[in-house]
């Protein structure tokens, strides 16, 4: 199976992208700059503790970066 590409609707619409890919962003978007990596652990294989462990950490993880973008997004409006 190969991944699907992002189109350019989407690239221009998104705060940020999350490479959760485990290629490097500089490797696979290097023509993209608002996208983080986080390295996260691939389950493959694994028993449905270790899927939840890692489900739970990707939702903090979201969690946090949906606070963070809300705070940047509220202290631009103030600013304009």
């Amino acid at each position: 199976m190969k991944s699907k590409g992002i189109s350019a609707e989407a690239w221009n619409q998104a705060d940020i992208v999350i490479n959760m890919s485990g290629t490097h962003r500089e490797q696979a978007f290097p023509e993209f700059e608002k996208v983080e990596d986080w390295m996260v652990e691939d389950p493959y294989g694994e028993d449905s503790h270790v899927y939840q462990r890692i489900f739970e950490s990707i939702q903090r993880r979201v969690a946090q970066l949906a606070e963070s973008l809300r705070q940047k997004r509220q202290a631009t409006q103030s600013e304009e």
